[in-house]
């Protein structure tokens, strides 16, 4: 699970995947990388290529994800098309204030599925604030 908030472990990100967890995985089934807190992003890279699906999780900044995620995806590009990734299912979340969530889904999903990840079915979920 990739916590792109620049809040790392203190933000609503992070509060959200602990109820994911808690609810709904097993705590040795998941792994939480805090991206605002990598180093090293080729020791995330790795585990990247060894994860079995990943989860992408950030919230709604200026129309768009966070910075953290955005590295990232600037990091990644070696791994665009290649065996690392192609055919990796993964997920997104998007938390959002009140607007602006399902844009940034909809253009995260397009990135990563140009890079060769596998979007499942109703594998993307936007979260409003506004009710919680």
């Amino acid at each position: 699970i990739l916590n792109s908030s620049p809040s790392g472990a203190q933000g609503n990100c992070h509060e959200l995947i602990r109820r994911i967890q808690k609810d709904y995985l097993a705590e040795e089934d998941s792994q939480v990388v805090h991206l605002s807190e990598v180093k090293s992003f080729k020791k995330l890279l790795s585990q990247i290529q060894n994860a079995a699906g990943l989860v992408f999780v950030t919230g709604t900044y200026w129309d768009s994800w966070g910075s953290p995620l955005q590295k990232l995806l600037e990091n990644m590009t070696e791994l665009e098309g290649s065996s690392k990734v192609l055919g990796k299912p993964c997920a997104v979340i998007v938390l959002m204030h009140s607007v602006g969530g399902k844009g940034v889904l909809s253009r995260l999903q397009g990135v990563l599925s140009s890079m060769g990840f596998l979007i499942p079915p109703m594998s993307g979920m936007v979260h409003s604030l506004v009710t919680d």
